[in-house]
């Protein structure tokens, strides 16, 4: 056993800072895992947003979104589609929550397989507005949006031959508005 020349074993020595380093990047794991779960959530929580606002034609806004990719339990959380312009009111349609139970395998698969689809607290406004029903106006937008992401009509496109099966789909709590307004 050798000593340095302040009288410590410098094996003894050495063992503990390789303890330390490999219990100091543990923790940097550790540490950098919950942040990598907490940066995809933020990051799909703003995808939702950007690409339901594009495709719908309205402002679509989230207040969470949990991907499980693990836990094969995914949730999004105050999802809210705005009213397209010129039709009264915050929100055409809200919801509280949309609760996903699906593994990740059966995700990446041709034939996607969903073990339970649970929504709850919706709220539906239906607004006319000279002649135009709100509903109508984001489904011409989301029309529009396929049509420019289409691809060029050169050569057919080969049809999907992937499946998604639901095996079970909950929606508790629908409000429906319908109303009239004069512009």
């Amino acid at each position: 056993v050798s000593q340095s020349r302040y009288g410590f074993n410098s094996k003894a020595s050495k063992s503990s800072m390789l303890k330390k380093v490999v219990i100091g990047l543990a923790v940097l794991l550790v540490a950098a895992a919950v942040m990598a779960v907490l940066f995809v959530d933020a990051v799909a929580a703003r995808l939702v947003s950007t690409a339901g606002t594009r495709v719908l034609g309205v402002v679509t806004s989230v207040r969470g979104v949990h991907l499980g990719l693990l836990s094969g339990s995914t949730s999004v959380d105050g999802l809210v589609v705005a009213q397209p312009a010129g039709f009264m009111g915050d929100a055409m349609l809200s919801v509280d929550r949309v609760e996903v139970r699906a593994g990740l395998r059966e995700l990446i698969s041709n034939d996607i397989v969903i073990d339970q689809v649970a929504i709850s607290g919706v709220a539906v406004d239906i607004s006319e507005v000279n002649g135009r029903i709100n509903l109508q106006v984001v489904a011409d937008n989301i029309s529009s949006a396929g049509a420019a992401d289409a691809p060029s009509k050169s050569a057919p496109a080969e049809p999907s031959k992937s499946t998604v099966t639901v095996r079970e789909l909950r929606i508790t709590g629908i409000r429906v508005k319908a109303r009239l307004e004069n512009a």
